[in-house]
């Protein structure tokens, strides 16, 4: 059974790296959707998958692969129409009212107490005759077409697809078979449709870019170099991203991809913003000039305007920048197999810059015990896989449920080498089950877990590193990892 379990696991990751490649191509968001759900099918084996989109407040489907034509003719619009055809506004005035489970998704209608929806706002079932029979339409969150039940299809599954907190589209699997999802399945797709989020989410961001390129190339080529800057940093995300394609580790790929798309998403959109604001301002100039209206005041604010506008730009630009370089050295790290020379505080201090954005659902306090001169010739690759696997694990299973945690790690040598603690506040392990937590595939959270961190952590100490962990825990008072390994001390970094 576990050989079947890493067998998926294998495939699953092979998969979220094809998927990852096409979306980073940047080149054209319809046809690099088209192969992702491509590649869906391949691993799902559902007979048709879709890729619904936002466009001037409907959700038609934007690529779709095996779903009849007549299928999508008469279930390309979600929007409730009146008895003229009238697209109906929403109740709340903010666009229009959505129809079907498909509209409920992406309306970000579920009850995660029912066994049909996610925690994350899925909806899937294996047996949507059943369903329609044993549930209510309350329970269902509303009237609901049920076109495809009528079509035949018995396994569906609703993904949203998320830019940010929005939800701007959903991603469908549809099969006439029954029983086609697992809750680790429809768990992995929702990460794959996070993704499909953050792909559609920069396709317009370099759309906009290049619209603002061409109008910048006419008219200012100081403003025409901040958008080639701008150009850059997008390309330096995706080099970086390229790099955490070939991270062998899929939990902490899906984290720091995420948290780097959301975080320099930031500074980035600030500029364009600013850019355009320009833009304007000296096409208004321009105008009073041409028609000899432009007085002296007029000039004194524009050239304020933009002085202070470059100013933010500056800044903002400085900024992606720290953020790319910090996350571009973790992921380094975390894909290199080879030896180096490094510090040990600041490989664990750009370890924490580069994971931050994937822990702000809590408030965490974290202190490191490290001497700052600690040099050491090993594997950092291998440190930042292990703290990142014993955080998110703490994340996980010891905050769960709390609004704040403390995180304590302490490096210390002697003569045998290097000694690792790592303890956290949280709700601690229960001693009957102490000795299972770094069994392959074991976990307590079958929702979010997959039962691998902590079995990647034994495997890197065991074998790579030569060393050996312990654990001690008490329910209630937080867990503490102990990790003893043999080291090379070097007394400067090469």
């Amino acid at each position: 059974m576990k050989e079947i379990q890493l067998k998926e696991l294998l495939e699953r990751e092979e998969l979220i790296k094809n998927i990852l490649a096409e979306l980073n191509q940047f080149v054209d968001l319809r046809s690099s959707l088209t192969a992702v759900l491509r590649h869906i099918h391949e691993l799902t084996h559902c007979e048709s998958t879709g890729i619904r989109l936002q466009d001037n407040g409907d959700y038609p489907y934007f690529v779709y692969y095996g779903f009849p034509e007549s299928f999508i003719l008469h279930e390309n619009s979600l929007c409730a129409k009146d008895a003229r055809g009238k697209k109906i506004k929403s109740p709340d005035g903010n666009g229009y009212l959505l129809e079907c489970m498909c509209g409920n998704i992406i309306s970000g209608k579920f009850d995660p107490q029912l066994e049909f929806f996610t925690k994350k706002g899925a909806f899937w079932s294996n047996h949507t005759t059943q369903l329609l029979t044993s549930t209510t339409t309350e329970e269902r969150q509303g009237k609901t077409r049920n076109y495809c039940n009528a079509q035949g299809y018995e396994s569906v599954a609703l993904i949203p697809v998320k830019s940010r907190d929005e939800r701007i589209g959903l991603l469908q699997l549809n099969d006439r078979r029954t029983d086609m999802f697992t809750e680790e399945l429809i768990s992995f797709l929702e990460m794959v449709a996070e993704q499909i989020g953050v792909a559609v989410q920069n396709s317009m961001l370099y759309s906009q870019l290049k619209k603002l390129e061409h109008e910048h190339r006419k008219t200012n080529e100081q403003l025409y170099q901040q958008n080639i800057d701008l150009q850059q940093t997008i390309n330096d995300l995706k080099e970086t991203q390229n790099l955490l394609i070939e991270a062998k580790k899929m939990a902490s790929l899906g984290n720091l991809v995420s948290g780097i798309s959301h975080e320099i998403n930031t500074p980035v959109g600030i500029c364009i913003t600013a850019s355009s604001t320009l833009i304007q301002e000296t096409k208004g100039i321009a105008t009073l000039f041409t028609n000899e209206k432009m007085s002296k005041n007029d000039l004194k604010s524009y050239m304020e305007s933009v002085f202070n506008t470059s100013k933010l730009i500056l800044s903002n630009m400085e900024r992606a920048g720290t953020l790319i370089q910090s996350f571009k050295q973790t992921s380094i790290d975390q894909t290199s197999e080879r030896k180096r020379t490094f510090f040990v505080k600041k490989m664990i201090d750009d370890l924490f810059y580069s994971i931050t954005p994937a822990l702000k659902e809590i408030k965490l306090s974290i202190h490191i015990n490290c001497d700052d001169t600690l040099c050491i010739h090993h594997y950092p690759g291998a440190f930042s896989q292990i703290l990142t696997n014993l955080v998110f694990n703490s994340k996980l299973h010891g905050f769960c449920g709390k609004d704040s945690g403390t995180i304590d790690i302490s490096v210390t040598t002697n003569a045998s080498g290097m000694v690792i603690t790592y303890k956290d506040d949280g709700h601690g392990i229960e001693k009957a089950i102490l000795s299972k937590i770094f069994d392959p595939f074991y976990t307590t959270n079958k929702q979010s877990g997959s039962g691998l961190g902590l079995h990647i952590v034994y495997n890197i100490v065991s074998q790579l590193l030569k060393g050996k962990i312990e654990c001690t825990s008490q329910k209630g008072k937080g867990t503490t990892f102990r990790l003893t390994l043999p080291i090379e001390q070097s007394i400067k970094d090469q």
